[in-house]
């Protein structure tokens, strides 16, 4: 079955848009070149009109049941390589309405996870669905309809150029439309502004997996909170990291946690326990960083500092804001007395955890107008309290939780379970003492993070889920340590299908399609093109009437192409021969 140029181009362009779109879906290295060199090879076997046969396709279908083995791969990750490899094996064959279909339904597979997952341009989104209705249009084009590349792609840009014109500005202009709303993906920061955003929204790429070899300690649900970032520079509801703080070095008489840490490509994390001061540790924006790691359940230990209790102006000054610490904070009171009156205040007076709370300005905005914020509103707004109250705090910036795992005996945790919170100096103990206000206004989350962490409250299909992708894991696990011989088997077998699908392309090359293409050619160097359903013959009789010169040539060819074509034989190898010869004379014919 052949391709009309429409389906061809539809195959060409979706196999460049997958070729741009794959890599932002962070893949293993050896996923991400599997799957980049399938598509290439996709694309340049259809640059050269040289699409294997059928089984090659149904080959690389077969290889997406190995992607869940690929240790490394995020949820994300493994829906977006299973339909760009669909779509490669599919890419492989013949473009028909149906398939280009199929491979259609892969790209929005591919770009819904992409869009959900990462910070996506709003105008990218729009681009990108314009691009596959485009694909589609072209893959249903009749035949009779269909036109030169050179036309569909000045057709294409009549329309894309005004539609353009119009859109980006409007996502520009109204806010409200695009990217440039003050919407921010949920991650881990350096740095705590929650004025900049009115709505964040949960992303869902793994940052780190922490795994716990049997017999080895797991962190309680109350412990499992990833330090990562101290801020202790204080800009009202902006906060920044000062100067490291000296490490704690007396680590006796705490709980301790030995864990082997895997941290996503460009992901910073520091582990559970780490003292204050720890810049984290942040892996190379194209490898796992993997390390094993020793935590303490130790308060940080480090005195206070002068920027532990600085006031902006904007806090201080705030008359509002200082009748509101004096009305919490009751004397005489230590620092434990402090947080208890503060969580208090947090508990009754009508404070909501949302993550679409709208633009909040300043600390004062938020404890006593609007009262409705996440993470970020809570410790920023904690922090300044405390401070008002004569207390040294600061921020923490990190994870909260993770998801459990009890057959891999891992912690996975995701984008979505960044958090901030605050410590405060108890002079009594000499140390830091946590204080989380979100867990306060929304005890919801500690009860999802303690079902979490128990199996026997999951429903029965994350139980089975759960299960299935750990014999994933640990059959990827077992394929990696028989990796040279895995290897050298597959490079085999590719070198062997290579081979194959080349001895079986030089033995399938017809010489009468051979004849048609070369006559095509012919005819427009002679300028009189083929109508539509004419035969070969029709047209070489009547090619030969209008130019007298090349008759003969053209004469042989006739003769040649009826003896191959219409003998009852199907042609013999003197006959075909002959074609051969006749068509090298059409080639030089003008």
């Amino acid at each position: 079955m052949s391709e009309r140029p429409g389906q061809r181009l539809a195959g060409l362009l979706a196999g460049m848009w997958f070729i741009v779109h794959q890599w932002v879906i962070a893949l293993p290295p050896l996923l991400g070149g599997a799957l980049g060199i399938l598509l290439v090879a996709g694309l340049v076997l259809r640059l050269l009109r040289l699409l294997p046969p059928r089984w090659v396709g149904w080959v690389g279908l077969a290889g997406t049941l190995g992607i869940p083995f690929v240790d490394g791969v995020s949820l994300p990750g493994v829906f977006a390589a299973a339909a760009a490899w669909v779509a490669g094996s599919m890419l492989l064959q013949v473009m028909d309405p149906k398939r280009v279909l199929r491979v259609l339904l892969c790209a929005v597979a591919l770009l819904a996870v992409i869009a959900l997952s990462t910070d996506i341009e709003s105008v990218v989104l729009i681009v990108d669905v314009a691009i596959l209705l485009f694909l589609a249009q072209q893959a249903h084009t009749p035949e009779e309809a269909t036109q030169s590349l050179r036309a569909v792609l000045l057709r294409a840009l009549r329309l894309g150029v005004p539609v353009a014109a119009v859109v980006v500005p409007a996502f520009w202009i109204f806010p409200a439309l695009s990217s440039r709303t003050e919407v921010a993906m949920a991650g881990f920061s350096g740095e705590l502004n929650p004025g900049d955003f009115s709505e964040i929204r949960p992303g869902r790429q793994l940052a780190f997996v922490a795994h716990f070899a049997e017999g080895e300690t797991v962190p309680g649900v109350a412990d499992l909170f990833w330090r990562g970032s101290v801020l202790d520079q204080n800009l009202g509801f902006r906060w920044l990291a000062g100067p490291l703080r000296s490490a704690r070095s007396d680590f006796a008489g705490f709980p301790v946690w030995q864990y082997k840490l895997a941290i996503e490509p460009a992901r910073p994390v520091a582990p559970v326990g780490m003292s204050i001061g720890y810049e984290g540790l942040t892996a190379p924006d194209d490898e796992r960083l993997k390390i094993e790691i020793t935590s303490f359940a130790a308060p940080s230990n480090d005195p206070p500092q002068g920027a532990d209790v600085e006031l902006p102006d904007s806090v201080s000054k705030a008359a509002a804001l200082r009748a509101l610490a004096t009305t919490i904070f009751q004397p005489p009171g230590g620092t434990r007395q402090r947080l208890r009156e503060l969580a208090e205040f947090f508990a009754t007076s009508g404070f909501t955890y949302t993550i679409r709370p709208g633009r909040v300005d300043s600390v004062a905005t938020f404890l006593t107008k609007s009262r409705r914020g996440f993470c970020e509103h809570y410790a920023a707004a904690s922090a300044n309290l405390l401070r008002l109250g004569g207390v040294p705090a600061r921020v923490i910036t990190g994870y909260r939780g993770g998801r459990w795992n009890p057959w891999l005996r891992t912690l996975s945790v995701r984008d979505s379970d960044a958090h901030a919170w605050v410590e405060a100096w108890d002079p009594a103990s000499g140390s830091w003492i946590r204080f989380d206000a979100t867990q306060v206004v929304a005890p919801e989350f500690m009860l999802q993070l303690e079902t979490d962490r128990d199996p026997s409250r999951w429903a029965w299909p994350r139980t089975a889920l759960t299960y299935v992708s750990s014999l994933f894991v640990q059959g990827g696990k077992w394929l990696a340590m028989q990796a040279t011989w895995l290897g050298v088997g597959l490079a085999a077998a590719a070198l062997a299908g290579l081979g194959s699908f080349l001895w079986q392309h030089r033995r399938r090359r017809d010489p009468i399609d051979e004849a048609l293409r070369a006559l095509d050619r012919c005819a427009k160097r002679m300028e009189i093109p083929r109508s539509i359903g004419e035969p070969p013959l029709a047209w070489t009789a009547r090619a030969a009437g209008g130019h007298p010169g090349s008759a003969e040539v053209l004469t042989r060819f006739a003769s040649g192409y009826e003896a191959a074509a219409y003998s009852r034989s199907g042609g013999s190898a003197a006959s075909r021969q002959r074609l051969r010869q006749a068509v090298a004379s059409l080639r030089r014919a003008r």
